[in-house]
């Protein structure tokens, strides 16, 4: 009986193992995590910390580009006092359907870019300086996944629900991201697919 069950054993091992690399990767292996760092209201935490939860502001600015991390902050304030401004009240909003563009876009200093997938691919739109969108519209709804801020302002806001609500994601004007999946929401994921509203100024 020994025989039988270690002979029993040793065919479910094989098994179990043949089954971990038939499909891809061992299942030992861990999928590789490109999420930025976060620093948090001044502390650098990983981006799978419980800690960025706590986050809900994101600023990508030259200083976070240059220590490859992205800034959260738990409350408005202390936003606020990093950014040592407000934010500009919101002066336009887009009436317009945001309609998807094919091609390639050409750059404004006076507009941001957004595009449909990473490394600025796909479908885009562009939105002025000094005007903002309280809803992005069904096609548009979370499915950004790569902008461009545009130079000649401050900030590219994007906000993860409707009327500027929720986790915000700023990028300092003149900077892109061409994946939003290497920055942290705040929420265990990232900022790909996210935004429903935006602001530019």
């Amino acid at each position: 009986m020994k025989t039988a069950s270690i002979a029993v054993l040793g065919l479910v091992l094989s098994v179990g193992m043949i089954g971990s690399t038939l499909f891809g990767q061992p299942a030992s292996a861990e999928t590789k995590d490109n999420r930025l760092p976060v620093v948090l209201d001044g502390t650098k935490v990983s981006p799978n910390s419980p800690k960025v939860d706590k986050a809900k502001i994101f600023v990508e600015d030259d200083k976070a580009q240059k220590q490859g991390v992205v800034f959260g902050f738990s409350s408005k304030a202390k936003a606020e006092k990093y950014l040592k401004e407000g934010v500009s009240p919101i002066q336009k909003e887009t009436s317009l359907p945001i309609s998807p563009q094919q091609g390639k876009p050409s750059p404004t200093a006076t507009s941001s870019y957004f595009f449909e997938h990473a490394g600025f691919g796909g479908s885009w739109f562009s939105i002025q300086l000094g005007y903002a969108s309280s809803y992005l519209g069904s096609y548009w709804n979370d499915r950004i996944s790569s902008l461009s801020a545009a130079s000649g302002g401050n900030w590219t806001i994007l906000y993860e629900h409707s009327n500027y609500r929720g986790k915000q994601y700023w990028l300092k004007s003149g900077y892109s991201r061409s994946n939003l999946v290497d920055v942290p929401d705040g929420s265990g994921g990232n900022w790909n697919d996210k935004a429903s509203s935006i602001y530019v100024y």
